[in-house]
C-alpha cells in the first residue's frame, strides 16, 4: 500500500521537474510554491571524482548540470514531496515519533529520498540513466544517503514531540540544512524547514500547497530546535503550516 501511495506522488512530482525558474527572495508572508530554478553555486565536483564506477555515459555528464541535477532533487524533495509523504503516511510518521523511532524515520526518508532522486535523474539524464537500470548509481551523480545526514526525534516540551533531520548543506538559496517534522499533543503535524538565504538562513513552514518563512535563524540545530519551540508555542495557528491535523 505504501509503495502505491509513494508512486502517486512520485508521478504528480514529474509534472513540476519540467519547468526552472529562479527563486524569489524569501519573504515573511506565506507565498505559493515556486518551481526549481537552475541557479547553482555550489562544490567543485565532478562525475570523475566519485565512487563507485559510474557507468561511462555518466562520465560525460557535466559538472554544472550534475549540480542541476541535485539542486532539483532537494527542492522536490523538501518542499514537494515531503509535505505530500507526512500528509499520506501520517499514522506510520505519528507512530515513529512517539516511538522515538529515529531508526524507521530515516529508513523511510532514505527510501523516499531515493525514489525522488531516481525520477528526477532519469528525466534530467535521459539514456545516461534510467529506472528500469538493474545498476543505478545514484551515488555516482552526487544523489547518494549523505543528503540525510543525521536523524533524531527530540522531546520539545510535555505536548510537542519532534523528527529533526540534518540535511547536506547545499549553501543555495531554498535548499535546507534542517528540517523539523513536528507532532502535538493536540494531534497535528508540522513541517519547518532552516533554509539557506541570501548570506544567511531563514525559519520557514513548508505545507502541502504554500510555503512560508518566520525570520532569520543561525545555521544550527540548537537555534533550529529552539526556534521551533518558540513558534509553536507563542502562535496559535504556525502560518498555516499544519500538514495534517486530526
Amino acid at each position: 500500500m505504501m509503495k502505491k501511495s509513494i508512486a502517486a506522488i512520485l508521478v504528480l512530482l514529474i509534472l513540476f521537474v519540467t519547468a526552472c525558474v529562479p527563486d524569489a527572495p524569501i519573504t515573511p508572508t506565506p507565498e505559493p510554491i515556486p518551481e526549481p530554478e537552475p541557479t547553482v553555486e555550489r562544490a567543485n565536483e565532478s562525475a570523475e571524482d566519485v565512487e563507485p564506477e559510474p557507468t561511462p555515459s555518466a562520465h560525460r555528464t557535466a559538472p554544472a548540470e550534475l549540480l542541476k541535477l541535485q539542486s532539483d532533487a532537494r527542492w522536490l524533495f523538501e518542499q514537494r514531496f515531503l509535505p505530500s509523504a507526512v500528509f499520506e503516511f501520517h499514522r506510520e510518521i505519528i507512530d515513529f515519533i512517539n516511538d522515538f523511532d529515529a531508526d524507521g524515520m530515516e529508513a523511510f526518508l532514505l527510501w523516499a529520498w531515493e525514489h525522488v532522486a531516481a525520477i528526477v535523474a532519469e528525466y534530467q539524464l535521459g539514456d545516461q540513466f534510467t529506472l528500469s537500470d538493474e545498476y543505478r548509481p545514484l551515488e555516482a551523480f552526487g544523489l547518494g544517503d549523505e543528503h540525510i545526514t543525521e536523524v533524531t526525534i527530540e522531546q520539545l516540551n510535555k505536548d510537542m514531540v519532534a523528527a529533526i533531520i540534518k540535511m547536506l548543506d547545499m549553501d543555495e538559496v531554498r535548499r535546507s540544512t534542517y528540517i523539523g517534522i513536528v507532532y502535538s499533543a493536540e494531534s497535528e503535524l508540522w513541517i519547518f524547514t532552516l533554509e539557506q538565504s541570501y548570506d544567511f538562513h531563514v525559519f520557514c513552514f513548508v505545507g502541502i500547497e504554500e510555503r512560508g518563512s518566520f525570520f532569520e535563524v543561525e545555521n544550527n540545530r540548537a537555534a533550529f530546535i529552539e526556534t521551533i519551540i518558540e513558534v509553536m508555542e507563542t502562535q496559535a495557528e504556525p502560518a498555516g503550516g499544519v500538514i495534517w491535523s486530526r
